[in-house]
């Protein structure tokens, strides 16, 4: 007999704090490319529906949270492809797909505030 199971993440913003995550971001730009970008941090601080995250160069990272973009990591290391940045054992990684013309160093300096929807789920 085979059996299913699916885990669904019952998480608030809050239960997050000193978790540390992935984030990948797809922009859609409007002229129809797209860019990726790859950043990590830990959440240092939550203000309501917003996470900011300590990134290695102890500057802040504001996200935007939504429980479906977020899912929990396997253990082991991650790298990202920007950077080179080894992440060992992250709690969680999160991926989401905005429509977006602003500059990837100004997502990067400013955060990811607002959002259009996840990729978790994405046929793409």
């Amino acid at each position: 007999m085979l059996f299913h199971i699916v885990i669904t993440l019952m998480l608030e913003a809050s239960d997050l704090l000193n978790k540390v995550i992935i984030v990948g971001l797809a922009l859609e730009r409007s002229d129809g490319t797209e860019d990726l970008i790859q950043t990590h941090g830990k959440v240092c601080r939550v203000e309501g529906e917003m996470l900011y995250l300590e990134r290695y160069e102890k500057s802040e990272f504001p996200l935007g949270f939504s429980i479906e973009a977020f899912a929990l990591t396997k253990p082991g290391t991650y790298v990202e492809k920007s950077t080179g940045i080894e992440i060992i054992n992250p709690d969680f990684v999160c991926h989401w797909r905005t429509n977006s013309d602003a500059p990837t160093e100004e997502i990067l300096k400013n955060g990811f505030k607002g959002f259009t929807k996840n990729t978790k789920n994405d046929e793409k």
